[in-house]
């Protein structure tokens, strides 16, 4: 764990520099897709990149800027800091893209009370650190529409009031910055998959209810909206495309 903070540290400071802002022109976009792999299930990882790859195909057109954040380990292959035209390099970036997420499980016995509950606020926090970021690297650009692709499992905003608090300063941060966020919700890929049976369905419903949350309020904060079913995206980044151009 203290490798990954210091990665992400590094990532943070790494743009603490004078700004280099980008004169564009009104046609172009800038996009940061930000892959929260702390929050999407190992097992999904195929998925992850399948839908990465659409992402970059339908959305990112000539002329537009973009850049690859991950949250967590698949950040450290990443060797882009800025935001490039090059559409080449989303397709070399995706190739790194692995999830990294606990699963359901660890996660409710990790809930408020137990110690193992600092492992999740700690990965919340270093996800939201990383979206913090993504809005300082959209700063530094001129385009006239900027926007946020947010892919994540979301979280739990109300098992813990702070990880909520955080969530909705992010959000009117990007707001305020003239930046759409589009959340993608990771928890679709398993659509397919059996919930874990060691799980109270009423439970399991009230978490899932708020990670789903967590995704609304940064896309109605800004504009934009939350793809659900990750797994059949075209509608979704059909509109994410019209809505941008």
């Amino acid at each position: 764990m203290a490798r990954l903070v210091a990665v992400v540290l590094g990532v943070v400071f790494s743009f603490a520099g004078t700004p280099s802002v980008h004169t564009s022109t009104s046609t172009e976009n800038a996009w940061l897709i930000v892959v929260d792999d702390l929050h999407v299930p190992f097992a999904q990882t195929g998925r992850l990149r399948d839908l990465l790859r659409r992402v970059a195909a339908e959305l990112i057109q000539e002329g537009d800027r973009h850049l690859l954040r991950a949250s967590g380990p698949s950040g450290t292959s990443l060797t882009s800091e800025a935001l490039t035209d090059d559409r080449s390099q989303a397709a070399s970036a995706i190739k790194f893209m692995t999830g990294n997420g606990l699963k359901d499980w660890d996660i409710f016995v990790a809930l408020p009370g137990a110690s193992a509950a600092d492992e999740v606020v700690y990965r919340a926090n270093t996800a939201l650190d990383a979206a913090d970021d993504a809005i300082y690297v959209l700063t530094r650009d001129a385009a006239p529409r900027q926007a946020i692709v947010y892919v994540s499992g979301g979280y739990d905003v109300e098992s813990y009031p702070a990880i909520a608090a955080r969530v909705r300063a992010f959000s009117r941060r990007a707001r305020e910055n003239n930046i759409t966020i589009f959340p993608i919700d990771a928890r679709g890929f398993g659509s397919l998959i059996e919930p874990d049976p060691r799980l109270d369905a009423d439970t399991l419903l009230r978490y899932t209810t708020a990670l789903r949350r967590s995704l609304t309020v940064m896309a109605e904060e800004t504009g934009g909206f939350v793809i659900e079913r990750p797994n059949e995206p075209a509608s979704g980044l059909k509109h994410i495309a019209e809505q941008m151009r």
